[in-house]
């Protein structure tokens, strides 16, 4: 889910949550009446200024510590929507968007006092990437350490290995096969005061449907640079791209996203960056931390990623000067959202 989508949840949310709030004055004889289906009408003019009537209606009994949340909500939505959703401004503080494959560590303490961790390089890893992983344990003492590697699918262990540990670390590179994809399960098994105890965690394995193999001569289109990534295509299928640009002291600047559908064989991609989310920053630019998906076609097709042949790309320089001043243009949904934010707001 989008970004964009997820403003509209929290505001359904809150309206909901305020609706369903508020005191109901049942009588004990009410009885429904039975009514008949209709087919809905369409919405004409009169019934438009109705509806908006009503909007108005339920904006001005909405207490006033909610309409200064939506305020909040709608300003935060009108700076989302300043950039176009193909290009989204990035910040340091994206972390997420800047490391997307980032394993999260997180300590769990042991009765008794100390704490142990399972760490790995990555969360998600490609043919024919080694699986580094790790358990920390610290203020306790562990024996009898051994890793497996599980792929869950099938509940077949891969790799079965025994650790010796150097100041309670206990490091793992376990070497894949061609035959290794999906998800798999790192389990770590020791023994802690005369116990058998055991940490796991999961991880993803693929074998690449795609690799971006180069990054084509940027071209102005309108106020857009668009940039071109030739991708080499081993499964035809519907393909989203997203990347990060970043300034030539890398700063990051934003993600990029494209998607397409893919041919077997030698394609491209064109990602694109409005001249206003650039912001006067002249390349050259850096492209990196690839995400490549083939998208799934049905409940029962997993996800399938692709990879880059190298980690990051020079983007040609190219003068801001050839791209337009033509504004962000907002949908119709996107007006929508906002004027409807605004108006809860009193604005």
């Amino acid at each position: 889910m989008n970004r964009r989508n997820l403003w509209w949840l929290v505001v359904v949310a809150g309206l909901l949550f305020w609706w369903f709030s508020q005191p109901v004055a049942v009588l004990p004889t009410q009885i429904a009446p039975l009514v008949t289906p209709v087919q809905p009408q369409p919405v004409t003019q009169a019934k438009a200024e109705q509806q908006g009537t009503q909007l108005v209606e339920v904006k001005e009994q909405l207490p006033e510590e909610l309409q200064q949340s939506f305020a909040l909500v709608a300003q935060s939505y009108a700076a989302e929507v300043a950039a176009p959703a193909y290009a989204r401004p990035l910040t340091v503080a994206d972390v997420q968007l800047l490391q997307p494959n980032q394993f999260f560590a997180q300590s769990i303490p042991v009765a008794g006092g100390g704490s142990i961790r399972l760490e790995a390089s990555q969360y998600r890893f490609s043919y024919p990437e080694q699986v580094r992983v790790s358990l920390v344990s610290s203020g306790i003492a562990l024996t009898e350490v051994q890793v497996q590697l599980v792929a869950l699918q099938q509940e077949k262990v891969l790799i079965t290995a025994a650790l010796q540990g150097l100041d309670g670390r206990y490091d793992a590179v376990l070497s894949p096969e061609p035959d290794w994809d999906g998800e798999l399960e790192v389990r770590f098994s020791f023994e802690h005061q005369g116990e058998q105890q055991q940490l796991q965690t999961a991880i993803e394995y693929s074998q690449p449907v795609a690799e971006i193999t180069a990054v084509g001569s940027p071209s102005a289109v309108g106020a857009d640079l668009v940039i071109p990534l030739h991708i080499s295509v081993k499964q035809a299928g519907f393909y989203r791209l997203r990347a990060n640009l970043f300034s030539q002291t890398q700063q990051p600047l934003a993600q990029l996203t494209a998607t397409d559908k893919l041919g077997s064989g030698p394609q491209q991609l064109q990602l694109k960056v409005h001249k206003t989310v650039l912001a006067g920053r002249a390349g050259p630019y850096w492209l990196k931390t690839f995400v490549l998906e083939k998208m799934s076609a049905s409940p029962a097709e997993p996800t399938r990623y692709g990879k880059s042949a190298e980690p990051e790309y020079a983007v040609e320089y190219m003068s801001l000067d050839a791209l337009s001043d033509e504004p962000v243009e907002m949908s119709a949904e996107e007006q929508q959202r906002l004027e409807l934010l605004q108006k809860l707001a009193g604005q």
